[in-house]
């Protein structure tokens, strides 16, 4: 047998979430009550401002790191690449 949860889904960034399931007063089972955890998965992620990605020094805070972000990018050869926010950030 299987036991379908549905979710819920949202676009808020949160941790992922774990909930508790149990079945009891059950009629030719051993044991007569069941349990099972389950984790719903973030799935959600928030955009950096770019600011936030390029940092203070020459190399970004970030480097590594699976990040997202929105603007304008602008490729320069081999002078590498430029972002751009749509609007002016601090």
């Amino acid at each position: 047998a299987s036991i379908t949860v549905e979710v819920l889904g949202d676009t808020t960034p949160e941790p992922d979430e774990t909930f508790a399931l149990q079945i009891s007063g059950l009629t030719g089972a051993l044991p007569a009550t069941l349990s099972a955890t389950g984790t719903i998965l973030n799935d959600d992620f928030s955009l950096l401002p770019i600011h936030a990605i390029q940092g203070k020094g020459a190399r970004s805070p970030l480097e590594g790191q699976v990040v997202a972000t929105s603007g304008i990018v602008t490729a320069r050869r081999s002078a590498g690449f430029f972002l751009q926010a749509p609007d002016a950030e601090t």
